[in-house]
């Protein structure tokens, strides 16, 4: 089993300053940086719960809620003074989730009755099309113009 090199007082400055990073690459609204730089600061500590935090909240930021939902049941497993957070930032990403589910119906609905009345408009097209056809006449005409007879085409 190999052994792990003694964390000197470098590398807890650069996991703070990572950690730093992550914090204002959030307040900026730049998630994927924020995640990057969390992932350095967890390499770094992979005890560090506010990385794992801002790491959770860049996540669902960016859509992955899955991975975000599991990263934060996983802080507050390791983290009871976190734990409060954790739920909080669970409880806003399940009704975003919830949310986001009732949109995506109803505009499944609305595309699904749009298709329905499309085709519905579509049959009753056809249909006064052919009745226009069955009650059609056919004019014979002489050569000079004048109608010989009038005939139904049905």
């Amino acid at each position: 089993m190999p052994k792990r090199r003694e964390r000197t007082e470098v590398d807890d400055i650069v996991e703070k300053i990572y950690a730093n990073m992550s914090a204002c690459h959030l307040k900026n609204k730049n998630w994927k940086r924020a995640q990057e730089t969390a992932d350095k600061c967890l390499a770094k500590n992979e005890n560090n719960y506010k990385a794992m935090y801002r790491k959770a909240k860049a996540l669902s930021e960016q859509g992955y809620f899955e991975r975000a939902v599991k990263l934060l049941e996983d802080l507050k497993s390791k983290s009871e003074a976190d734990a409060a957070l954790a739920d909080a930032e669970l409880t806003r990403l399940r009704a975003i989730d919830k949310e986001r589910g009732r949109a995506n119906d109803k505009k499944l609905k609305g595309f699904l009755n749009k298709a329905e009345k499309k085709a519905t408009a579509a049959d009753e097209q056809t249909e006064e099309a052919i009745e226009q056809i069955r009650s059609a006449t056919i004019e014979e005409v002489n050569d000079d113009g004048t109608p010989i007879a009038s005939t139904s085409s049905a």
